[in-house]
């Protein structure tokens, strides 16, 4: 696929984890799904188990037929030899970490052997605060409020990003850039196009600003 020049979805390369997604998903059998995610107001989204999903086959011209697909999950299935951690021992990992270091973070917790990566503790729990809890561990108000932006932050960004999508598809995706961590937009396939969510600040007044969305058009 990269040879012939055939790009993944938003112009995004191949890679495990995108061929893992499309062997993986029903809807090339032609089934509707939707409930696989599940999100609270201003928490990050967490991924639901296939058997909490809702589908509904035949609504949808299948790519392939039902009796591939189901063989693909069985041979996916016979060869993960890792299962599903349970979130009791995500947090277990976490307590250990914790008593090694007298503190968490997410840079103690990624350089942690045994651990998991702090990404792994948003998409199960929704944020690390949510992680910490059950190990008893407390972070400082201004640390918390500082992650607690961050959040929302990343929330504003997904949801800008999302809306200019579905807006002006014919003019705008989203690329990732090598070496850049966030994906920009590219427009008309000629500009590219960085999006940056600006922090709130404290007037003199003492009044909180809401955050802002800043745009940069790259040069090229």
């Amino acid at each position: 696929m990269q040879k012939a020049l055939v790009r993944y979805v938003q112009g995004r390369p191949w890679n495990k984890l995108a061929i893992y997604r499309v062997l993986n998903n029903p809807e090339y059998a032609g089934h509707c799904t939707w409930g696989r995610t599940t999100q609270r107001l201003h928490t990050k989204s967490i991924h639901l188990p296939r058997s909490e999903w809702h589908m509904k086959p035949g609504c949808f011209e299948p790519i392939i037929d039902e009796s591939t697909f189901v063989k693909a999950q069985k041979i996916l299935l016979n060869r993960c030899t890792r299962p599903r951690s349970s979130d009791e021992e995500l947090i277990l990992k976490v307590k250990r970490v914790l008593a090694r270091h007298g503190r968490l973070s997410e840079r103690i917790i990624n350089a942690s052997c045994g651990a998991y990566h702090e990404r792994t503790y948003w998409r199960r729990f929704g944020s690390l605060l949510r992680a910490y809890e059950p190990v008893g561990f407390k972070v400082s108000p201004q640390l918390a409020r500082t992650l607690e932006r961050c959040k929302n932050l990343r929330t504003l960004r997904a949801q800008v990003s999302k809306l200019l999508c579905e807006l002006f598809p014919e003019h705008v995706r989203l690329i990732s850039v090598p070496g850049l961590r966030n994906r920009m937009f590219e427009v008309d396939g000629i500009h590219k196009v960085s999006f940056f969510g600006c922090r709130e600040f404290r007037t003199l007044g003492g009044r909180a600003s809401e955050p802002f969305p800043l745009v940069r058009v790259n040069r090229a």
